[in-house]
This record gives C-alpha cells, sequence and structure tokens, in this order.
C-alpha cells in the first residue's frame, strides 16, 4: 500500500511537470515575439537610424508614414482577397475556359503592378524625409535592404 502511494505521487509530480512544461511552450509560443519577425518589421527603420542616420523629427514623420502605409496596405490587402475569390469563382463558373484564367491573371498583373507602384511610392515619401547629404546614402543603398534576407527567411 505504502509503495502504490509512493508511485502515485510521482505520477502526481510528473504530471503537474509536463502540465507546467506544455502551459510554458504554449504561452511562449502564442504570445512570444519571434526576434525575426521583429527584425522584419524594424528594418527599414533601423536602416534608417544606423545608415541613413535619421533624427528624431525625421523618425517621427517616418512612423507616420509607416502607420498609413500600414492601413493602406491593409485594407488593399483585404480587398485583394475579395476580388481573388471573385475571379476563382468566375473561372470556375466558365469551366475554367482560356479566356476566363487569360481574363483573371491580367487582373492580377494589373493588382500586381498598382501594388508594386504604392510600394515603390512610399519608398519615395520616405526619401522625401532625407537631408541632401542622406539622398546620396539613401539612394545607393535602399535597395539592400528590401533585399537582404533575414534570420528564419527559407533559402530557394
Amino acid at each position: 500500500m505504502k509503495e502504490q502511494l509512493n508511485s502515485n505521487k510521482i505520477f502526481i509530480v510528473v504530471i503537474a511537470l509536463l502540465l507546467l512544461s506544455n502551459i510554458a511552450t504554449l504561452t511562449m509560443l502564442f504570445w512570444g515575439k519571434k526576434p525575426q519577425q521583429d527584425d522584419r518589421r524594424n528594418a527599414m527603420r533601423n536602416y534608417l537610424i544606423k545608415d541613413v542616420r535619421f533624427n528624431d523629427t525625421q523618425l517621427a514623420k517616418y512612423d507616420s508614414i509607416k502607420t498609413v502605409w500600414k492601413e493602406e496596405a491593409k485594407t488593399f490587402f483585404d480587398s485583394l482577397k475579395v476580388s481573388k475569390q471573385a475571379n476563382l469563382k468566375a473561372i470556375g463558373k466558365m469551366g475554367f475556359s482560356d479566356s476566363s484564367i487569360q481574363e483573371a491573371a491580367i487582373k492580377a498583373a494589373n493588382t500586381q503592378q498598382m501594388m508594386e507602384a504604392n510600394m515603390l511610392q512610399h519608398l519615395k515619401y520616405i526619401r522625401n524625409l532625407c537631408t541632401k547629404e542622406q539622398l546620396i546614402i539613401f539612394d545607393t543603398s535602399f535597395f539592400s535592404i528590401m533585399t537582404k534576407p533575414f534570420a528564419g527567411d527559407s533559402k530557394k
């Protein structure tokens, strides 16, 4: 009887430890910020601080531009999702005809072109915050931050 009581205590302790480790893992998984996500989100800001040497006023303006950009991008991607679903439904209704596929591809290309133009306009707004000296740095190096691989990115 005494042995069974001791083994029950061991099982309870093991179960409690497993439960605590599961809670800790789930907490880190759902609420922990991954370093590469933070690096990616702040890559442009860090570049503007370290390389271009933005001052506090320029950074405040950049933050304002970024906020507006994020709102516009969210709205754009929400509408993109709706239009993509509509395009796919139209292709299905038309029996995947060559003309429906071509039309959907043209719509997708136009959307991509609009998105690229908006992103480049956003970069232009950031560039306009630069002083003459900073423009030289920005113009010769901004592309490095736009194409830089980040930790955690998969290699293709």
